[in-house]
């Protein structure tokens, strides 16, 4: 019988319940009947026929879903594969995969669509091109600045270009406004004065000082900038205070000694 080869979990319970007793009531067939009775097998084969011709096979709903919402509703014979829906697409993600296998379908079936974030390179560079940083970031998220920067002569004003909320591959660059220079006119003014004075004038410690404060003066990096202004300030203050404190010799009764000396002298000049 080749219903004997069919499988019940292919049909469905009324159906197949119609073919087993068809079944069952074939093989009950007396087998020496007589040609008279040639209807009853008749009847038997014709019932089996039927029974297996109106077999109900099975089917299943195959659900696609992707991002929680369903996308396509299929109904699958028992054994059948679905297909599958274009693929799905998500802002920000990419589409990998369907969750299940679906090229057999034996039972219900909700089928989810898996995706994967994407993600984006944020490159930070210096104003000369100069990488600072490289940082990948998933979509919608945030990079992370680097320290700021420095550049001689520039302060640094911020980044150029936006790395919140990230949806690209992007570079931002380092921003910065140039500074003016140092002033050394007092430090000049002070060192001038300082040079016009004469080390036979004053005392030799307080000379010393002013002499140590003046090389220090001479010595400032001419190439500060407004920033580093306090260094210049500090080396002008201890040179005009090195100045302010030279203590000069009293020359007062030398003086008045080399007078009376050649004072002296005349008066013995003229009694000769």
């Amino acid at each position: 019988f080749r219903s004997e080869a069919l499988h019940a979990e292919e049909y469905d319970a009324t159906s197949w319940n119609a073919l087993s007793t068809a079944l069952n009531n074939a093989k009950a067939v007396e087998r020496d009947l007589f040609a008279e009775s040639q209807s009853i097998i008749d009847n038997a084969a014709n019932a089996l026929i039927s029974a297996t011709n109106n077999l109900v096979v099975k089917t299943f709903t195959v659900t696609f879903v992707a991002d929680g919402k369903s996308i396509s509703t299929q109904t699958i014979a028992y054994g059948k594969s679905a297909t599958a829906p274009t693929e799905p697409t998500k802002t920000g993600y990419t589409f990998v995969e369907w969750d299940s296998d679906f090229s057999v379908v034996t039972k219900e079936m909700t089928i989810t669509s898996i995706f994967q974030i994407k993600t984006f390179t944020v490159t930070f560079t210096d104003y000369d091109g100069t990488s600072l940083k490289e940082e990948t970031v998933s979509y919608g998220q945030n990079a992370t600045a680097p320290d700021n920067p420095s550049r001689d002569g520039y302060t640094f004003d911020g980044w150029i270009g936006t790395f919140t909320n990230v949806t690209a591959n992007v570079t931002v660059t380092a921003s910065y406004t140039e500074i003016g220079k140092a002033s050394y006119v007092e430090l000049d003014n002070a060192i001038n004065s300082a040079e016009k004075l004469q080390e036979s004038d004053y005392e030799a410690t307080t000379w010393a000082s002013m002499k140590t404060a003046l090389n220090e003066a001479k010595s400032v990096d001419r190439n500060l900038y407004i920033e580093n202004q306090n260094i210049v300030n500090q080396a002008t203050t201890k040179l005009q205070n090195a100045i302010n404190n030279l203590k000069q010799l009293d020359k007062t009764k030398l003086a008045e000694a080399i007078s009376s000396a050649r004072a002296t002298m005349l008066a013995a000049d003229g009694n000769i």
